[in-house]
């Protein structure tokens, strides 16, 4: 299958880059070799085709060297586990995706010790080092919102490999499911340490925030499916935007591609709507002048991320399908997560 991807997206804002990257994503590389995280060729080049450095330098562009490793952590981890998650041997057996999430899950919810893989005894070690000095509140969000990007692979297997479930799912539950799964939450919360000021629940909580943080994700969400389709349809999967508008519009998948051009520019114009709703409310807050300022350079981080997710997107190889084309299969990670079926 082969689609013609637009030269660009709606996507009218700055666009920034950590002057860090190239010295912290040497230092990466050391932690995925000293972690045993990629210890095979197909890890490795499933790794550089993913190009989780750059990621990460669109989205925490102004962050110290010492913050942004430790984001670029966060993301390798999501990286790895969405991999395993979704092309690994787990692939199709809802169970053992259960197994593997809840494995994580225990780990930040502090309910479980790791257990023998690499994966999970990364995370755990991430974790310890990500709660030192940081404070309760924000921790509690932090974890929260990664446990439910993981718990997202659970439904989301569910919905592919259950008989008649990918049916009943509408576009409206979808992107209540999808702001969650594509995991910009956590990226957001991340933020507020890059940023050098953790922001009060009540402004973490104005429901202009609220909008402001789903539409940026929704953006982002749906801009990464026209880019991964054709691998997935490769893999015969198929849980994204561009499925359910080809189904409910009985349309082709470049229809469907132009249709998500078109809900694309309607994510910035609410963007744009929560952001000046956003200043407006903080106008009207108690908030002193230090959490006005730390909520505005959020803002604008926000911004300059959904540039940044469009970027990345047409300079990496990581949605390319060579691979899964190819006699050898894809570029995949160990299975170490979960208890796929038939084995002991």
């Amino acid at each position: 299958m082969s689609i013609v991807i637009p030269n660009s997206f709606c996507c009218p804002f700055p666009l920034a880059i950590n002057p860090y990257t190239g010295r912290v994503a040497r230092q990466l590389w050391k932690w995925v070799e000293e972690a045993n995280l990629a210890p095979t060729a197909s890890a490795r080049e499933r790794a550089r085709r993913s190009s989780i450095d750059l990621a990460c330098s669109f989205t925490w562009p102004d962050v110290d060297q010492d913050t942004l490793l430790e984001g670029m952590k966060w993301m390798f981890l999501f990286f790895r586990f969405d991999d395993q998650l979704e092309e690994g041997a787990v692939q199709g057996d809802p169970e053992a995706v259960r197994c593997g999430v809840d494995e994580l899950v225990a780990i930040l919810r502090g309910r479980g010790q790791p257990g023998t893989s690499s994966l999970s005894m990364a995370l755990a070690r991430v974790w310890e080092h990500t709660r030192r000095g940081r404070p309760r509140d924000w921790l509690y969000q932090f974890s929260r919102h990664y446990c439910e990007l993981l718990l997202s692979y659970t439904d989301q297997s569910r919905y592919e490999y259950v008989a008649g479930r990918r049916e009943q799912l509408g576009m409206t539950d979808w992107e209540d499911w999808r702001e969650l799964s594509f995991g910009m939450d956590w990226c957001y919360d991340f933020m507020e340490p890059s940023l050098g000021t953790f922001l009060p629940p009540g402004i973490r909580r104005l429901p202009s925030m609220l909008r402001l943080r789903r539409a940026a994700s929704l953006h982002m969400g749906m801009l990464n499916d026209v880019f991964s389709v054709p691998r997935e349809r490769y893999q015969a999967r198929g849980f994204n935007s561009i499925a359910i508008i080809e189904r409910d519009q009985g349309c082709t998948t470049q229809q469907a591609v132009e249709a998500v051009s078109l809900i694309l520019a309607e994510r910035v114009v609410q963007f744009r709507a929560a952001r000046r709703d956003l200043m407006r409310d903080l106008a009207d807050s108690p908030a002193d002048s230090t959490v006005r300022a730390a909520t505005e350079a959020f803002v604008e981080n926000v911004a300059r991320m959904v540039r940044g997710n469009h970027d990345w997107h047409y300079l990496v190889m990581r949605y390319e399908t060579d691979d899964v084309a190819g006699p050898g299969g894809a570029y995949r990670y160990p299975d170490d997560l979960g208890r796929p079926s038939g084995l002991s």
